[in-house]
């Protein structure tokens, strides 16, 4: 992936809820989504976007989200980076059951600055 400003997790879900316990961007294994400001279409709640940000994702950073009450348009994770950053891989911590697991996704980045 080129260098980008802003990195798009959008959510691709059949479900009636999602449970995420973080997502980590990375740049050759190194963590670079700490500075990043991120948003939500399923929440503003900055308590719920920290622990989607947490460094060690276990149970009390686990997030459940209502999907059945949210526009299709509203399944994302939106990173802000003050400059263009590379990410080359990236982690999705998720559920451990297989009823609220993400599994499918898409990640959208823009160069535009």
């Amino acid at each position: 992936m080129p260098s980008a400003r802003y990195f798009r997790l959008r959510l691709i879900n059949n479900k009636p809820s999602i449970e995420i316990s973080a997502v980590h961007l990375y740049n050759a294994d190194v963590r670079v989504d700490s500075t990043a400001t991120i948003t939500s279409g399923f929440t503003t709640d900055n308590v719920i976007l920290g622990k989607v940000k947490t460094d060690v994702p276990d149970a009390s950073s686990v997030v459940t989200v209502n999907t059945t009450t949210l526009q299709n348009t509203a399944f994302f994770i939106h990173w802000n980076f003050a400059a263009a950053t590379n990410v080359n891989a990236f982690n999705i911590f998720s559920s451990n059951s297989a009823t609220t697991f993400i599994n499918n996704f898409s990640l959208h980045y823009t160069i535009k600055q």
